[in-house]
Formats: C-alpha cells, sequence, structure tokens
C-alpha cells in the first residue's frame, strides 16, 4: 500500500486526506449505540494527541472496548487501516524509531510509559499510561504523527505490557528510522 501525503495542520498535526470511518460492530452484531464520535475526549499535545475512549460493560463478565478513533480530531492524526500487537517483557523497550510515513496509535494494556521526542527541534515528553479495562471506565489512546521519535517503556516489576498499535499503513520495517530517544 503506498504511503499518503498529509498536509501539516495546527502544530504539526497532520491530517490525512479522505477521512472516512467504519463503523465498527460488536460481537452480537449489534451497533455501539450509546458510542458516539462525542464520546471520545481528546487533548492535544505537541506530540501527540492524548484519545480518551470510555469502557462499556455490556454483559456481566465482559468487558468492551473500541480502539479505533471514532472523533474527527482523532481521525485528522491516524487514520488506521492497519493493527498488530507487541508484547514487552517487565522493564524492557520497544522503539526508539520514527517514521517518515506511518503515523500511529499507540494503546498500552498495562503499566507503561511512552516517550517522545521531535527529532528535528528536540521537544521532549514522555506519557505515562496504565490501561485495564477491566477496573477503568476510560482507555488512553496516544496518537503520534509522523515523523515523532518513540520508545515505549514497561515500567512493571513483574507483568507483560501489551501494545496493541494501529498504523495508516501497513508497511513494516522500511519506514522504521532508527533514533534513541531512552
Amino acid at each position: 500500500m503506498a504511503a499518503r501525503e498529509s498536509p501539516k495542520l495546527l502544530a504539526g498535526v497532520r491530517i490525512p486526506p479522505g477521512l472516512h470511518f467504519k463503523l465498527i460492530m460488536e460481537t452480537t452484531g449489534d451497533l455501539f449505540p450509546e458510542y458516539t464520535p462525542e464520546a471520545e475526549i481528546v487533548e492535544p499535545h505537541p506530540l501527540y494527541l492524548k484519545i480518551l475512549h470510555p469502557v462499556r460493560r455490556t454483559k456481566p463478565g465482559r468487558v468492551l472496548f473500541t480502539s479505533w478513533p471514532m472523533g474527527k480530531e482523532s481521525r485528522a492524526v491516524v487514520e488506521p487501516v492497519f493493527s498488530y500487537t507487541v508484547y514487552i517483557e517487565p522493564n524492557q523497550l520497544a522503539g526508539n524509531h520514527f517514521h517518515k510515513k506511518k503515523a500511529e496509535i499507540l494503546v498500552l494494556l498495562g503499566k507503561g510509559e511512552i516517550h517522545l521526542e521531535d527529532p528535528e527541534t528536540k521537544e521532549a515528553d514522555v506519557v505515562t499510561v496504565e490501561n485495564d479495562p477491566r477496573t477503568k471506565d476510560v482507555i488512553e489512546l496516544i496518537a503520534i504523527r509522523e515523523g515523532v521519535a518513540h520508545t515505549v517503556k514497561n515500567t512493571s516489576e513483574e507483568e507483560t505490557l501489551q501494545l496493541l498499535v494501529l498504523a495508516n499503513t501497513s508497511e513494516m520495517g522500511p519506514d522504521d528510522f532508527e533514533y534513541k530517544v531512552i
């Protein structure tokens, strides 16, 4: 799949052309009736966009959350077309790179930190995340635009961190450029 150019908007936030979104359905077949784009809370930051998604307790013993962006603001940063999962062992890192074409949404399930840096300006930030949909009502998603270097650190001493990555392209590897964030 060919990467698309994204025009710049507002402090480095990029908007992909042709915004659109697919409806997501539960395994039972019903749409998320109370989950609307308005339910998504977005907090813009210079290097990333924090997206807060509500967790649904749909039936006894079942917790459900969608990791796909539904709101206009979050889809403006990343329009996902591909996803994959990374498991990070306790006290280990994943990343230390940036992408020229790929924008990503990072969903950490567990305790971790996302270290971010703009390689050109050297502006840096650290986002601490502790997501557990079993015990929280909201899950934090972090959207990262192209060109922002990032590393995810598992801060747990015992638990493996699950990292779900949603990307605007299915390219793996050729668009990874090493950059030591931490």
